[in-house]
């Protein structure tokens, strides 16, 4: 894309085409809190009920729809529609040739014309001593406060709508914090939403198996437990670290010396299988050690 299209794009957008924009942003920022809590929830009903953190699972994909699928037209509808408010040269902002300073003349560019479309929506600017230097200094409070372009579109559609004069500076660069502050949160929940959904979806899968397998509850390791690994061998639990969405982190110390790293104690995340929940893991994630040696995944971690 030639830079251009890249400045002149977003002013072929209809009016309204921001305000759903923002509606949809806004919407997929409403389920990412509740699917975090939901994640936090199932983890806890698991440790007592498996059943009750199903019904948990259950009750959480309702909060995307109600036919329980990933709102993907909109990530996908607001993932595309944030490029219209990104200076876009052909190259990641990262990369060696990416022209920052066309980035910055394009940045002013769209500021400018957004401050001047504010300020010639007021039918009387007699308020302001000097028009000009005013609507400099805002321009430069506004790109030196370096919020996203949406943060600024939405903050000048506010004051359109609710004010009847034109705002002191220092009101302007309040009320802007407040929307840069609410747009970074929705482009996280637009960025993470899809993980969470992933997440969700493992936890109500893993729950739904093993309630069908007569499972009661999910126990994590504890401290003293005697576990053999097929290539390993027996050891003992010497640590649990933290018990998260069903996996139980744990330094396990085998009997003798395990293979390359010459140690026998290894610092292991242990995701047990749904038919096996009831204090049997059966799968082991060997963390680095030394700090720097490639994962490895094991085979199964069982009882003695």
């Amino acid at each position: 894309m030639s830079k251009v299209v890249a400045m002149r794009r977003t002013a072929e957008q209809p009016y309204n085409a921001f305000d759903e924009y923002e509606r949809l942003m806004s919407y997929l920022l409403s389920l990412i809190k509740p699917a975090d809590q939901s994640i936090k929830d199932i983890d806890q009903a698991a440790s007592y009920s498996l059943p009750q953190a199903s019904k948990i699972a259950d009750a959480a994909f309702k909060n995307f729809n109600t036919n329980g699928h990933f709102p993907t037209h909109a990530v996908e509808k607001c993932t595309e529609s944030s490029k219209l408010y990104e200076f876009d040269d052909g190259t990641d902002e990262d990369q060696d040739d990416y022209d920052e300073v066309a980035g910055e003349k394009w940045f002013r560019a769209e500021v400018a014309k957004r401050i001047a479309l504010l300020l010639g929506s007021f039918p009387n600017t007699g308020s302001v001593p000097d028009p000009k230097v005013y609507t400099r200094m805002l321009i430069e409070e506004v790109i030196a406060a370096e919020p996203c372009l949406e943060a600024v579109e939405s903050a000048c559609r506010e004051i359109r709508r609710t004010s009847t004069f034109v705002p002191a500076i220092a009101e302007f660069v309040k009320l802007l914090k407040k929307h840069e502050d609410r747009w970074a949160d929705m482009r996280h929940a637009v960025s993470f939403l899809p993980g969470r959904y992933a997440e969700m979806k493992r936890l109500r899968d893993d729950l739904e198996e093993a309630t069908r397998a007569g499972v009661k509850r999910h126990t994590a390791l504890r401290k003293g437990d005697r576990v053999t690994h097929w290539k390993f061998g027996p050891g003992t639990v010497e640590n649990t670290a933290a018990q998260r969405r069903m996996k139980s982190i744990a330094v396990v110390e085998f009997d003798e010396p395990v293979g390359r790293y010459g140690t026998t104690i290894l610092e292991a995340v242990l995701e047990p299988e749904p038919a096996a929940l009831e204090h049997k893991p059966v799968q082991t994630v060997v963390l680095d050690v030394p700090a720097r040696t490639s994962l490895a995944r094991l085979p199964p971690l069982s009882y003695l």
